[in-house]
């Protein structure tokens, strides 16, 4: 049995209830909405989730076996899709999160995609933050972190198929995060308790989830008044880093000054520091993913 509106169709496929797919328009409204747009986002939200659960063969083929679809999505939308995150409002989709309940994140040693990016790994993706958001203030009203920057290589003539490099350079606020629990939380996203350092040098109750591995203490890149992408360095005289997780912190108020001219972290008693952060940048021939 199907139904059909003007947003999508919907199918009842044995006895796995309803389902609900959305139209190409529902996924181009979707993507189009600005910062801060609390419902009418499900469509991208679905194909992300779709997309990521299949479990394709090659990890090579995972670009260019969407790229016809990317194609008429970013003449639709008039935007541009780089490894998989809309540059219009990039800080909004580096908020992903790994969805270890339904199957593990992996990466490779064979390099795919930047890590800010979910095509970066295999396993499932949400942009549902389920238990994370238990208690937590994860409004998105306003992003603090800003794309100043992004370039993706691909290694033939297809602009939208199999990368060979990628990187993406963010203006934004950085900060520790410490006391990382061993434990693990149980349900839709398995998350560890920590704390987060704010600009009067005390800590906040924070939550981490992990992309792959589990680290002792990281640091933050904050996107949104309540959520930071979680970014492990690998180069601090220049300035990069790679993303980890996700992190989203508890009743927290931040007001961050956008600066596009420092490069290096500077701290002091009074403010958490502003910076220029590169999130990745990889080189060809490097040695893998950094």
């Amino acid at each position: 049995m199907f139904w059909r509106c003007p947003d999508g169709i919907s199918h009842e496929e044995q006895r796995r209830g309803w389902t609900h797919l959305y139209t190409l328009d529902a996924v181009v409204y979707s993507i189009n909405l600005p910062i801060g747009a609390a419902i009418g986002q499900d469509a991208w939200f679905q194909l992300v989730r779709d997309y990521t659960a299949r479990g394709i063969t090659y990890p090579k083929d995972k670009f260019p076996a969407i790229s016809g679809v990317m194609t008429v999505l970013q003449r639709m939308t008039s935007d541009v899709c780089a490894a998989g995150l809309w540059k219009r409002n990039f800080a909004k989709w580096l908020l992903w999160v790994p969805r270890h309940d339904v199957a593990p994140f992996t990466r490779s040693d064979v390099w795919t995609a930047p890590s800010w990016s979910f095509m970066s790994g295999e396993g499932p993706v949400d942009y549902g933050l389920g238990d994370l958001t238990i208690g937590m203030n994860t409004s998105l009203r306003g992003f603090c972190a800003f794309l100043e920057e992004c370039r993706v290589v691909p290694k033939g003539l297809n602009p939208l198929g199999e990368l060979r490099d990628g990187w993406a350079r963010i203006s934004g606020s950085v900060t520790d995060v410490i006391t990382i629990g061993k434990d693990v939380a149980t349900g839709k996203s398995p998350y560890r308790s920590c704390r987060v350092q704010m600009r009067d040098q005390s800590y906040h109750d924070a939550r981490v989830i992990f992309d792959v591995e589990a680290y002792e203490a990281c640091e933050a890149l904050i996107v949104a008044p309540a959520l930071g992408v979680a970014i492990i360095s690998t180069d601090k005289e220049r300035g990069e880093y790679v993303r980890v997780g996700l992190v989203v912190i508890k009743r927290v108020k931040l007001q961050v000054t956008k600066d596009v001219s420092t490069k290096t972290v500077k701290r002091n008693n009074d403010e958490m520091a502003n910076i220029m952060v590169a999130v990745e940048r990889v080189v060809p021939g490097s040695g893998g993913l950094f």
